[in-house]
């Protein structure tokens, strides 16, 4: 919701939002869509590592929203731990479960929330691929690419 204060008097006519930049506010980091798809969580159960293989959905560097044909045992707010499974060395990182939804269709969709940030390399690998970002496949304007504008 937005609110311009003061705009009674003109004196402070900033516009704010309210709610944004709390905790609990999903916009703080900008989602992609991953080009690699499958990872795994994992949880500790019974003095045992728990692991179930997932489809990424969508990734930040603050944590990410995954699909599963099971649904983890694990309640919101518990820990979890993330590892993808495309890297061979790949190492987990730790975060906790946000929320668990079971459409009455579809797979469940599990929102994850990374303890501290993803490692950029697992996050430029995760959307950007194994082989990253080739410069020469990006599309550029037209004065860009002439030989007579450079």
């Amino acid at each position: 919701m937005y609110q311009i204060r003061g705009a009674g008097n003109g004196s402070d006519r900033r516009l704010t939002i309210r709610g944004a930049g709390n905790g609990s506010d999903r916009r703080g980091s900008c989602r992609y869509r991953p080009l690699l798809k499958s990872a795994v969580l994992g949880w500790d159960e019974d003095d045992s590592r728990v692991e179930i293989p997932v489809e990424l959905d969508n990734v930040s560097i603050q944590g990410c929203l995954v699909r599963s044909r099971v649904r983890p045992a694990p309640k919101p707010g518990e820990r979890i731990w993330f590892k993808t499974s495309e890297m061979k060395a790949s190492a987990w990182i730790e975060g906790f479960i946000v929320s668990t939804v079971k459409p009455l269709v579809r797979k469940p969709v599990i929102r994850i929330r990374f303890v501290s940030v993803l490692p950029f390399q697992t996050f430029k690998m995760l959307v950007y691929g194994l082989d990253g970002i080739d410069p020469e496949s990006i599309p550029r304007p037209e004065h860009e690419t002439d030989q007579w504008w450079q």
